[in-house]
């Protein structure tokens, strides 16, 4: 799922500014996850844990995205990285570092 209805406030409201303000600057990114069911962490985790995927994942149950509270995010280059994780930062919001780029959670 890539919609930002699914996620709690305040979560909501501050990827919401996020991406706002992301877009108002001209920088490129694109949504690849929000919320996630337990069962599609399930499978998110097996295929991690099988070394198919260059991401990490956690158990379910343990996913911020279950509980509606991180997004995935892809941005257009590195420069672009940067400047999303210090307007993440100045949000409140937290990035997973480079293990796991795209993460960001409240």
């Amino acid at each position: 799922m890539t919609d930002l209805e699914c996620l709690v406030s305040p979560a909501k409201e501050r990827f919401q500014v996020w991406f706002y303000l992301l877009t108002e600057l001209g920088v490129g990114y694109r949504i690849t996850s929000t919320c996630r069911t337990r069962e599609e962490q399930a499978i998110l985790y097996a295929t991690y844990k099988a070394g198919k995927s260059k991401y990490p994942a956690l158990a379910p149950g343990h996913s911020k995205h279950e509980k509606g509270l991180a997004v995935d995010v892809v941005f257009d280059g590195d420069v672009e990285l940067v400047i999303g994780v210090i307007l993440a930062r100045l949000l409140g919001l937290r990035w997973a570092g480079p293990r796991d780029e795209v993460h960001f959670e409240l």
